[in-house]
C-alpha cells in the first residue's frame, strides 16, 4: 500500500503543476487522486472561458477597424469554443491534455491574425488591450467559473488529503497488528497530516503561492512518511519472530519427547520432566493459537510463561543427572539438553 499512498500524495499535491501542461511532467508513475479530474476540469473551464472573452474582444475591436478582415478570426473563435465544449465530458487526463493542446494551438493561430490584422488596421494596442480589460474586469460569467475552480477544488483537494490520511492510518494500523514497530511512521504520518489546516487556509485564500507553498511542505512531509514506511517493512515482525521461536519450540520438544522415552526405559520414572514437557506442550499450543487468531499482544505474553516451562524442564533433566544412577552417555544426553533448553528459554525474552 505504501506506493500507492505516495502515488495519491503526489498526484494530489502537484496538482497546480499540472492544471495547464501534460500531466507527463509530474512523477511517472502518479496516480490521479480522486478529484483530480474534477479539479483541473473547472480550472480549464475558468480559463478557457477568460480566454474566449479576450478572443471575442480583440475580434470586436478588429472589426471596428478599416481594411480588415476578420472572418478567418471569427473562425478561430468558433473553433476555440467547439473545443470549449469538450470540457465538461473530459474523464481522463488524456482527455484533459489534448484540449488544452488544442486550446493552446487555436490560441497561438489567433494571436497571429489578430496582430497581422492591427497591422493592417492600423489598429491601436492601447486601446484594443483596454476593450479586452473591459469585457473580462467584473464579467459575472468568469467570476462565476473563479469561483467554481476554487470551491471545487478546496473541497477535492482537503477530501482527497484526508483520503491519504485514513489509508497511511490503516496501513499502519496494518504493520502493527503484525508486529512491526511503527513508531517513526506514525510519528512522520501525524506530522504530515498536522499541516492540514495550513493547506485548507492557504486554498481559502485563493492563493496559489500560498497552496503551492503548504503544498510542498506537505509533499516534504509525506515522503518523510514514505521513507519511514519502507524502513518499517524491513523490520522482521513480532509476529513473524514469534512464530520463529515456536518452531525452535516445537524443535526442541522433539528432541525432549526422545529423550524421556529412552530415560524411563532406564529409571521408568522420570519425576518432573513428565509433566514439565507436557506443560510445555500445552503452553506452546495456546500461543500458537493466539497468534494465529491475530491475538498478538497476548501471545507476546505467553513468551515468558514458555520461557519458564523450558527453564523448569531443563532443571528437571539436571535433577535426574545428578540423582540417578545412569549411563554415562545418557547422563551426559540429560545435560546436554538442561543446556540446550537453557538457550532455548533465553531467546523467548527476545520479543
Amino acid at each position: 500500500m505504501g506506493k500507492a499512498l505516495i502515488r495519491g500524495i503526489v498526484a494530489l499535491l502537484l496538482l497546480a503543476g499540472c492544471l495547464m501542461i501534460p500531466v507527463i511532467a509530474a512523477p511517472g508513475d502518479t496516480a490521479p487522486a480522486d478529484h483530480h479530474i474534477a479539479v483541473r476540469q473547472a480550472h480549464l473551464a475558468w480559463v478557457a472561458l477568460e480566454k474566449d472573452v479576450e478572443m471575442n474582444a480583440a475580434l470586436t475591436y478588429v472589426s471596428t477597424r478599416y481594411y480588415t478582415d476578420t472572418a478567418y478570426m471569427s473562425d478561430l473563435l468558433a473553433a476555440f469554443r467547439g473545443v470549449e465544449a469538450r470540457i465538461p465530458a473530459a474523464r481522463t487526463d488524456a482527455d484533459i491534455d489534448s484540449i488544452i493542446a488544442d486550446l493552446q494551438q487555436i490560441t497561438r493561430l489567433f494571436r497571429n491574425e489578430s496582430q497581422a490584422q492591427m497591422v493592417a488596421g492600423q489598429g491601436s494596442w492601447a486601446e484594443q488591450n483596454s476593450q479586452i480589460l473591459k469585457a473580462t474586469s467584473n464579467n459575472p460569467y468568469i467570476a462565476e467559473k473563479k469561483n467554481l475552480y476554487w470551491s471545487t477544488r478546496t473541497t477535492g483537494q482537503l477530501s482527497d488529503f484526508d483520503t491519504w490520511a485514513e489509508e497511511a492510518q490503516a496501513e499502519l494500523t496494518t504493520l502493527k497488528t503484525k508486529g512491526y514497530d511503527t513508531t517513526k511512521a506514525q510519528r512522520a504520518r501525524d506530522v504530515t497530516v498536522a499541516g492540514r489546516p495550513d493547506l485548507k487556509a492557504a486554498l481559502e485564500s485563493r492563493s496559489e503561492d500560498r497552496v503551492n507553498a503548504a503544498s510542498d511542505l506537505i509533499l516534504s512531509l509525506s515522503m518523510d512518511y514514505v521513507s519511514s514506511v519502507e524502513e518499517t517493512r524491513h523490520q522482521v515482525p513480532d509476529d513473524a519472530r514469534i512464530r520463529f521461536l515456536l518452531e525452535q519450540a516445537d524443535r526442541a520438544v522433539g528432541k525432549a519427547d526422545s529423550l524421556n522415552t529412552d530415560t524411563m526405559i532406564v529409571i521408568l520414572d522420570i519425576g518432573a520432566a513428565e509433566p514439565s514437557l507436557s506443560q510445555l506442550k500445552e503452553d506452546i499450543k495456546a500461543t500458537r493459537l493466539l497468534l494465529n487468531a491475530g491475538r498478538l499482544e497476548s501471545a507476546k505474553k505467553n513468551l515468558p510463561v514458555i520461557k519458564k516451562d523450558f527453564s523448569d524442564l531443563a532443571q528437571a533433566y539436571r535433577d535426574i543427572a545428578s540423582s540417578a544412577n545412569l549411563p554415562p552417555d545418557l547422563s551426559g544426553a540429560l545435560g546436554a539438553m538442561a543446556v540446550a533448553l537453557d538457550n532455548t528459554a533465553g531467546q523467548m525474552g527476545e520479543v
